[in-house]
């Protein structure tokens, strides 16, 4: 029991706390980066899987587009910091 005590509580106890602050902080950042999303790139491809065209689309035009398209697609969002997943 003393050496539970050592690592999850006295001494080392300021450790976590730390970490804890710091994975609240990236969530937080994540959360935010997810969120403010508005444009999105379109990637169309043909029949043998080669990309056509590309082109960036906003989210109005996003949700008009959903199920709209018979042909191959592929969307990536545009994230203000381009770092964080």
């Amino acid at each position: 029991m003393k050496k539970f005590n050592k690592y999850f509580g006295g001494e080392y106890l300021k450790y976590w706390y730390t970490a804890f602050v710091i994975i609240v902080i990236l969530m937080l950042l994540i959360s935010y980066n997810n969120r403010s999303v508005d444009k999105y790139e379109l990637y169309i491809f043909d029949n043998n899987g080669k990309l056509v065209e590309k082109i960036i689309i906003t989210k109005e035009e996003y949700k008009n587009l959903e199920g709209k398209l018979p042909i191959t697609k592929a969307l990536k969002p545009i994230k203000k910091f381009s770092f964080l997943p």
